[in-house]
């Protein structure tokens, strides 16, 4: 799940999402749909895989579009606290 792939990606200083991953995971599971990102959040969290190849799998072209998605969607609505409390913890 999120917050375990999060957590080892901090681990493995292989993540620049700061914080608390549990709150972070939180907000980017109800910003993901909210966006119209839920095929782009899945497909970046089914890339990543497990804890243990969080760090040695290449997924930027995932990453890319699930943050070119949410960017969008962030940009038009700047007061979503989900956004601005996601955008907060890169």
């Amino acid at each position: 799940d999120c917050t375990s792939l999060c957590q080892a990606g901090q681990a493995g200083k292989c993540t620049t999402i700061t914080g608390d991953c549990g709150k972070f995971c939180a907000a980017a599971e109800v910003l993901a749909p909210e966006a119209g990102c839920s095929d782009q959040y899945n497909a970046y969290e089914s890339c990543l895989g497990t804890p243990s190849t969080t760090c040695s799998n290449t997924c930027g072209a995932q990453q890319t579009a699930l943050q070119n998605c949410g960017i969008a969607y962030c940009l038009q609505h700047t007061s979503d606290s989900n956004c601005v409390y996601v955008a907060s913890h890169f």
